[in-house]
């Protein structure tokens, strides 16, 4: 495996690091998403840990202290409660989409690693002097 890695190039080990940060992510939404409750069975008495409990919760003490517009709080406790729902998915769609880019970053040097090769042997090369430069090119495109 450490062989595929070193073939692969300084490319491959980012993305090897993006691979164990995005599934760290995913683990601990997946994680944080099971331990939220389901929504309240009675409007009345809210309680839980559930975002609907919470917006619930906070519109009948608005409605209790007199507040009768109740649409902004509840506009406000939902954008709360689904930035609280989104932290982390942001940075996994980050991941998901440079990731690919690296690939291709990959691909673009070993290509011109094979073409340097090219260069210097003067444009009489055989196969197996640019099998180097097309393997990390292959192997970042694959990863990526």
């Amino acid at each position: 495996m450490i062989e595929i890695l070193d073939k692969g190039g300084v490319v491959v080990y980012i993305l090897l690091f993006y691979s164990v940060l995005g599934l760290t992510l995913i683990v601990y939404k997946y994680i944080h998403l099971l331990g939220l409750k389901s929504a309240p069975k009675n409007i009345d008495n809210p309680n839980g840990n559930s975002p609907e409990a919470r917006v619930l919760t906070e519109l009948w003490s608005s409605l209790k202290n007199g507040i009768r517009d109740l649409d902004d709080v509840a506009i406000r406790v939902t954008s709360i409660e689904l930035d609280r729902l989104e932290k982390s998915l942001k940075s996994i769609s980050i991941l998901a989409s440079t990731a690919p880019l690296l690939g291709l970053l990959g691909t673009v040097l070993g290509m011109i690693e094979a073409f340097m090769v090219i260069e210097e042997a003067g444009g009489k090369v055989n196969a197996s002097s640019l099998a180097g430069g097309i393997w990390e090119a292959m192997l970042t495109t694959a990863v990526g």
